[in-house]
């Protein structure tokens, strides 16, 4: 079985491949049994990204960082992993839209892998959040905790390849009009704590 531990970014993923003496190649690292490979920024990216691999690997964990909606109760630097995910959009939460998507796949869920760390309900979107008024229309049309950008792509995917899937997220910002500053300060950190984690995971596997 071969696993694919996948990112948005090549820095997200640089950490676990320092820590693991992964080879690296054109797409990414290897060592046997495992491939790391950053897939691109957003759902598209990440949906196209993993079709590359789907013939190859048998099951997919995403390590990437996130957002943390208004009252949340998560705080910048922790690890969590991912219960669900859904699909969210600024205008539909606003009342402003309609979208049959989000009618036909509510939420896809994680699993079965787990890695010991809180869970939260993550919000796909297609951008990134900067106003406080809409990151808390999101959470509450949503449920979800935390806001990022690939994931439910990933999952879609995954899901329709019959691949399982999980996720491991760093917490590297409010969503609001703070949040890419807080973001480009903390993402080199949290991607160390997240290859930590799933480092720890890959020694049990």
């Amino acid at each position: 079985m071969t696993l694919l531990i996948a990112s948005a970014v090549a820095a997200e993923l640089e950490p676990l491949a320092l820590t693991l003496r992964a080879q690296a190649f054109e797409g990414g690292w290897r060592c046997p049994g495992l491939v790391l490979a950053p897939l691109g920024i957003g759902a598209l990216n990440a949906a196209v990204g993993l079709g590359r691999w789907s013939g190859e690997v048998a099951e997919v964990i995403f390590a990437g960082s996130a957002g943390i909606f208004p009252e949340a109760g998560f705080q910048i630097g922790q690890v969590v992993e991912v219960s669900e995910v859904g699909w969210a959009e600024g205008a539909v939460a606003l009342g402003l839209a309609h979208s049959p998507l989000m009618d036909r796949n509510r939420t896809l869920v994680a699993g079965p892998r787990t890695f010991g760390c809180p869970k939260a309900k993550v919000a796909n979107t297609g951008a990134v959040t900067q106003d406080l008024g809409l990151a808390q229309a999101l959470a509450r049309s949503s449920g979800a905790e935390l806001e990022t950008l690939e994931l439910y792509g990933l999952a879609l995917a995954a899901s329709k390849a019959g691949l399982p899937w999980s996720a491991l997220l760093g917490l590297t910002n409010q969503v609001g009009p703070l949040g890419q500053e807080q973001w480009k300060a903390n993402y080199k950190n949290l991607a160390q704590a997240v290859g930590e984690v799933l480092a720890r995971a890959w020694s049990r596997i």
